[in-house]
């Protein structure tokens, strides 16, 4: 079993990237300052948790800095399995 604690500035994949991901496409990519917890220890099953803080978006380029970094208290979570 595998356990993940993180903190800091880090880019976060959940799924297929359709509401929680990086936007690759991009010249910067979207990036969260966060704390995450992963775990795969039961079978076939993996939990995933981050407290987000702050959300860096991919408006940074803007001059426009409340476009850029968008300031919250947000959990996500995220569960499952094979």
């Amino acid at each position: 079993s595998n356990t993940l604690l993180i903190g800091g500035r880090q880019i976060i994949r959940l799924d297929n990237e359709r509401f929680v991901g990086p936007s690759d496409f991009r010249q910067m990519p979207q990036t969260f300052d966060a704390a995450t917890f992963y775990n795969d220890g039961l079978m076939n099953v993996e939990i995933f948790y981050a407290f987000l803080r702050q959300v860096n978006t991919t408006w940074q380029g803007n001059q426009n800095a409340e476009f850029g970094q968008q300031i919250n208290s947000t959990n996500l979570v995220n569960v499952s399995s094979d």
